[in-house]
């Protein structure tokens, strides 16, 4: 009888299984080709790409294990792990993956092409890393493959440290940011990596310290091209500013970052001055050096 359950929550077609992964995979690299050809964006078109990436990745993975049981308490329990392990992973997962599309910013950059590409890369990486992920969850709670919990439970660990960083973040939803209003600041912006000086101040909890240590990583890891320079520079100014925020608070500034940097998509020469600005600004403003109009969004 264990045999017969185990074997019933096996997917029966490895070739089924990659065929369908076509599909969601080509739609969301046409959705990340229509945002990178927008002008300007709104939080809402973001945040329906993000999600739509981030629960196709993971929904990918569990259906066949869905539909290779016959038991509703199999099911309840795959979409439960499926869930959770969603919900735990979407910030670590999104801060990934727009780091993948960095590299690709940095590339194009390098070889002097006249635009780059960032959405087309930043989602099939969000729905990439979703998919292993669930797919490793449900390989662990239904196939009871126990040995991948070596690796995956310090890495579940850090997940639930960074995701939820304060009590506001308890909540069922990871990225409430479209009910925000982006707003940006006219403080000078900072030079150079400012999360080594935010942790010495020694007021975070381990889980403050644990989101504010993986910026201080990152930000060494970025690239400098101007879609990727903007954009951690403007993100690093909100975590000076608000150096205690939740993990929804930086996710909003995430999304407020990649708002003002759309123009480096085009390499217009708005974003040459931008560029120019987190680079060499001396300090300055991205105001000062490039004014917005005050409906841009």
């Amino acid at each position: 009888m264990t045999m017969h359950s185990t074997a019933s929550c096996t997917p029966r077609s490895p070739r089924a299984f990659k065929t369908r992964l076509v599909l969601p995979i080509s739609l969301i690299v046409i959705g990340g080709l229509y945002l990178d050809a927008m002008a300007e964006p709104r939080i809402a078109d973001l945040f329906v790409a993000f999600h739509v990436a981030s629960l196709t990745g993971a929904a990918s993975a569990v259906w066949p294990f869905l539909s290779a049981t016959r038991e509703s308490r199999s099911r309840v329990l795959a979409l439960t792990a499926g869930f959770i392990l969603w919900r735990i992973a979407y910030f670590p997962v999104f801060v990934i993956s727009g780091w993948v599309a960095t590299w690709f910013d940095w590339s194009s950059y390098a070889a002097q092409l006249p635009v780059t590409g960032i959405y087309f890369v930043f989602l099939p990486a969000i729905f990439a890393l979703h998919f292993v992920i669930t797919l490793v969850t449900m390989l662990v709670v239904m196939r009871r493959k126990w040995l991948l919990l070596i690796p995956g439970f310090p890495m579940l660990v850090l997940a639930m440290l960074v995701s939820f960083n304060q009590p506001v973040d308890l909540n069922l939803l990871p990225d409430r940011t479209i009910s925000r209003e982006p707003r940006f600041s006219s403080q000078p912006l900072p030079q150079g990596n400012v999360y080594g000086l935010l942790l010495e101040g020694g007021k975070s909890n381990p889980a403050q310290y644990a989101l504010l240590y993986s910026g201080l990583i990152l930000y060494e890891l970025i690239p400098s091209a101007p879609w990727s320079s903007t954009v951690k520079q403007v993100i690093a100014q909100g975590a000076l500013e608000n150096p205690n925020g939740s993990t929804a608070d930086r996710v909003y500034e995430h999304y407020v970052a990649f708002l003002f940097a759309q123009p480096c998509v085009r390499r217009t020469e708005k974003c040459l001055a931008m560029y120019s600005a987190v680079t060499e600004g001396g300090g300055q403003s991205i105001d000062a050096v490039v004014p917005r109009p005050s409906d841009r969004f």
